[in-house]
């Protein structure tokens, strides 16, 4: 996505979660028909609104920043313990 490569894929793991419509599509696993529909339609998607979707939302500096957020909270929950 962050090269502006939308997303067909089986609807497994993590991917519903990051995969939606603007993005690309999924397909229920092991559909091998349904992931044909998913090629098709992830295919139309608009390669500018992957990248900016992936910038937006999954960027290296998001991730950092969750992950203190979290940290903190663990570190406060711990000291008032």
């Amino acid at each position: 996505m962050a090269c502006g490569t939308p997303v067909a894929a089986y609807a497994r793991g993590a991917l519903p979660e990051l995969v939606h419509d603007e993005v690309g599509a999924l397909a229920p696993a092991g559909d091998t028909a349904a992931l044909a529909v998913a090629l098709r339609t992830a295919a139309s998607r608009d390669r500018t609104a992957v990248r900016d979707h992936a910038v937006r939302h999954l960027s290296v500096d998001r991730m950092v920043r969750e992950y203190e957020a979290q940290y903190a909270a663990l570190a406060r929950r711990e000291a008032a313990a």
